[in-house]
């Protein structure tokens, strides 16, 4: 049961929460905080930049250069969503933007110290026409390694009594791929008899085949609608 909670509230617990997960220090931070004037569609992001925007704006909480989220709160804030509702809200973007963290490997060693202005152009364009999730393939930045790293990020979350919603923390329609929960269900036992490990060695072993087949699965089945270009 998700109590009511301020989202400053929320996103103090999450993060706590999230340092003990990844063995690392990471910042979340609202988009408000930053200054960042967001596209309308943007709900989140993670960039290896974003610390020197923590440090920029946020001085009093910048501890050096960690991972960090930037979560979009115009909506969460505007009254549109309950308490509830935005909390559950947050959880997923954090989950999603924290999965890319796993995916790329982000540690604090790459995150650079200094200014990352494109940062604030960069959020103003729609994602879809980002570098690392433009073209054709509609999940291209979302791939197999995201979305396992997701199903086991959503298990340890849920195995600390921190409830979020996998629908919402990867709306795979946009993806043309199938439901997160259906791979969770692929996956058998491997989220559950592996989270006593880091993360990095429990996605370090190969798929497990049912994952796999779903996989190209979606894979087939997604390029099959890409539009082939006549030369």
């Amino acid at each position: 049961m998700i109590r009511s909670l301020d989202l400053n509230t929320r996103r103090d617990q999450t993060r706590k929460m999230l340092t003990s997960i990844l063995g690392e220090r990471v910042y979340i931070a609202f988009a408000s905080e930053l200054g960042l004037k967001c596209h309308g569609r943007l709900a989140g992001l993670t960039a290896v930049g974003l610390s020197a925007l923590v440090r920029e704006s946020m001085p009093e909480q910048y501890v050096g250069p960690l991972p960090a989220i930037a979560v979009v709160d115009d909506d969460l804030r505007s009254g549109k969503y309950k308490a509830d509702g935005a909390a559950v809200l947050f959880d997923a973007i954090v989950l999603h933007e924290a999965s890319h963290i796993v995916t790329s490997a982000v540690t604090s060693e790459i995150c650079p110290d200094d200014d990352n202005e494109e940062l604030r152009d960069l959020v103003q364009v729609p994602w879809r026409e980002w570098k690392s999730h433009s073209g054709p393939v509609l999940w291209t930045g979302h791939d197999w390694k995201f979305i396992r790293s997701l199903c086991h990020l959503h298990h340890r979350m849920e195995s600390r009594g921190h409830w979020v919603s996998p629908d919402l923390a990867f709306s795979h329609e946009n993806y043309g791929l199938s439901p997160a929960e259906e791979y969770a269900e692929t996956l058998g036992d491997e989220c559950r008899s592996k989270d006593w490990l880091p993360l990095s060695e429990a996605l370090g072993g190969p798929m497990p085949a049912k994952f796999q087949k779903l996989w190209q699965d979606d894979v087939v089945r997604s390029l099959s609608l890409v539009p082939v270009e006549r030369v």
